[in-house]
C-alpha cells in the first residue's frame, strides 16, 4: 500500500494549526479580565469632608488644633459635636475664637459648651468632630472608578456589542473632568450616560479594547 506522505503532513498540519487556535482562543477567555461596574447617581449627592481631632477642655473651654491645610473649614460661630472621653458622653459646642499656634504650627480653635451643656473637668480629653459640605452634584462616582493619565483624570466603561460569536464585552475609556472629592466620591464632569457601566475594580489591569467578563 502506497503511504501519500503529502496527505499526511497536510493531516498533521491541520491538527497543530487546530491546536494553537484552541490553545490561544483558550488563553484568551481564561486572561479575560472580570470587572465589578458602578453607575453614576442619578440623584443629586453631597460631598463632604468630615473632620475629627482630639481635643482637651482647657481653662472651661474645648481647645484643639487644625493643620492649614483643613483650618480653613471651621471659622468662628460654627458648630461641632464633641465626645468627652472616658464619659461617653456627647454635648454641642460653637468656636468662638480662633488663633495660630505657633508651638505647634496649626491653627487652634476655642470653643464653648452650648447652653446647658456641662464639662466634668480640667483638662478632660476629647474628641471634635464636624462635616463640611463640599457641595450638590448630580454626577458622583465612587472614587475607585477613577483612572489617571498624568494630571487628567478617566473612567473606563463597559460596552456590550452582539458579532456573530455572541455578545462581546469590552472596556472604552472616557476622559472627565473632576469637579470635587471626598473620601468616598468625587464629582465628576463628562460625556457620562447615565445608564453606562463604570467599571469600579479589575482583577487585572486594563487597555481600552481589552474584552472583560462583568462580575456579580
Amino acid at each position: 500500500m502506497k503511504i501519500n506522505k503529502g496527505r499526511i503532513l497536510r493531516a498533521i498540519g491541520s491538527f497543530f494549526a487546530l491546536m494553537i487556535f484552541f490553545t490561544v482562543v483558550g488563553g484568551r477567555i481564561n486572561e479575560m479580565m472580570t470587572t465589578e461596574v458602578a453607575t453614576t447617581s442619578t440623584t443629586a449627592n453631597e460631598l463632604q469632608i468630615n473632620i475629627n481631632q482630639n481635643a482637651v477642655i482647657d481653662n472651661g473651654y474645648v481647645y484643639f488644633t487644625l493643620n492649614m491645610e483643613k483650618e480653613m473649614l471651621l471659622q468662628v460661630g460654627d458648630s461641632l459635636d464633641v465626645e468627652l472621653l472616658g464619659e461617653g458622653t456627647r454635648v454641642r459646642a460653637v468656636v468662638i475664637e480662633k488663633e495660630f499656634n505657633a508651638a505647634v504650627q496649626e491653627m487652634g480653635f476655642r470653643c464653648e459648651l452650648w447652653e446647658g451643656e456641662t464639662i466634668f473637668y480640667e483638662g478632660q480629653l476629647c474628641r471634635v468632630g464636624f462635616a463640611y459640605s463640599l457641595g450638590t452634584f448630580n454626577q458622583v462616582l465612587p472614587r475607585e472608578c477613577l483612572f489617571y493619565e498624568g494630571n487628567e483624570a478617566f473612567v473606563y466603561y463597559v460596552e456590550t456589542l452582539d458579532t456573530a460569536l455572541g455578545k462581546q464585552s469590552t472596556v472604552q475609556k472616557l476622559m472627565v473632568n473632576i469637579l470635587e472629592e471626598d473620601e468616598f466620591g468625587a464629582a465628576v464632569a463628562g460625556n457620562i450616560h447615565e445608564r453606562y457601566l463604570i467599571v469600579r475594580y479589575a482583577t487585572k489591569p486594563l487597555e481600552e479594547g481589552q474584552r472583560v467578563r462583568i462580575g456579580l
